[in-house]
C-alpha cells in the first residue's frame, strides 16, 4: 500500500513538473531571444514620425514580433517576410519593443525593415525601412 502511494506520488509530481516545463521554458527561451536597445539612439526616427496607430498592449517579444510583421507586410508587402526571423529587443527604461528585420543575404540589395513599439498600449512610434 506504502508503495503504491509513493508511486502515484511520483506521477503526480512528474506530471507537474511536465506541465510547468511547457507552460513556462517557452517564456524563458523567448525571454533569451530578447536584446536590449537604447530608445534615444532611435529618437531621430521618432522626429516627423506621424502615426495615432495603437496596436494594443504589447506584453512579450512575440506580441511585438506579430503585430510588427502584421505592420511591416501593411507597408512593404509580404516580401518582408523574406527578412524573418524578426529580431526583437526591449528598452526596459522607455518600455518600448524595437523589432528588426534580418538583414538580407549575402550579396542582396536592400536593408531591414525596423519598428517602435511601446509595450503599454502598442502604440507605433516609428517605422522605417534600411537600405
Amino acid at each position: 500500500m506504502k508503495k503504491t502511494i509513493i508511486i502515484i506520488a511520483s506521477i503526480i509530481l512528474a506530471l507537474i513538473l511536465a506541465i510547468s516545463g511547457v507552460i513556462f521554458i517557452p517564456r524563458f527561451i523567448e525571454a533569451a531571444h530578447v536584446g536590449t536597445f537604447t530608445l534615444s539612439d532611435y529618437s531621430h526616427f521618432m522626429e516627423g514620425f506621424e502615426s495615432e496607430r495603437v496596436l494594443g498592449a504589447t506584453d512579450t517579444a512575440k506580441d511585438a514580433r506579430q503585430k510588427a510583421e502584421k505592420v511591416f507586410v501593411e507597408i512593404y508587402g509580404k516580401s518582408v517576410k523574406e527578412e524573418k526571423p524578426f529580431l526583437v529587443a526591449f528598452d526596459e527604461e522607455s518600455q518600448v519593443w524595437l523589432v528588426s528585420g534580418n538583414w538580407p543575404p549575402k550579396g542582396s540589395k536592400g536593408g531591414a525593415a525596423k519598428i517602435l513599439i511601446q509595450k503599454s498600449d502598442g502604440k507605433v512610434l516609428a517605422v522605417w525601412h534600411e537600405k
